[in-house]
């Protein structure tokens, strides 16, 4: 069956929508990167990130496995790795998927180093143009 063009538009705009699509992506992100190391990973924290193309490169430097957020991640022995994500279909649209052993790990983290954390959210502000959280989930 094939749908209108203009059916299809309503379709995609159904309030909720696109909070479901970032939901679908973070889970199969999820289930194609952790396959098989469920016994390692106790807790992840997912994000989505919309970004302009001006700051592209710049997001990546920032998110990646060697960016200011993984080096302050790595303070604690508790964390276990980010995994930056790029859709290949929506331009500038990312997904984070930061590895804790618990969750009782990463609010240890978060309490330990609120201030850099804060310090650190605040400068990558300009990076991105939507940020949001998809989620905190234990596996």
């Amino acid at each position: 069956m094939e749908v209108s063009g203009e059916r299809s538009h309503h379709i995609l705009n159904i309030p909720g929508i696109e909070m479901l699509k970032c939901r679908l992506h973070a889970f199969a992100a999820i289930y194609l990167s952790y396959d098989g190391m469920q016994d390692q990973i106790m807790f992840i924290v997912v994000w989505q990130f919309e970004i302009a193309e001006e700051n592209i490169a710049a997001f990546e430097a920032a998110y990646g496995s060697e960016g200011p957020w993984s080096q302050l991640f790595r303070e604690s022995p508790e964390y276990k790795g980010t995994e930056l994500l790029r859709d290949a279909y929506v331009h500038g649209s990312y997904l984070t998927i930061d590895r804790w052993t618990s969750e009782e790990a990463f609010r240890s983290f978060r309490k330990e180093h609120d201030a850099a954390y804060e310090a650190l959210d605040r400068q990558s502000d300009a990076l991105t143009t939507r940020e949001t959280r998809i989620g905190a989930y234990a596996i």
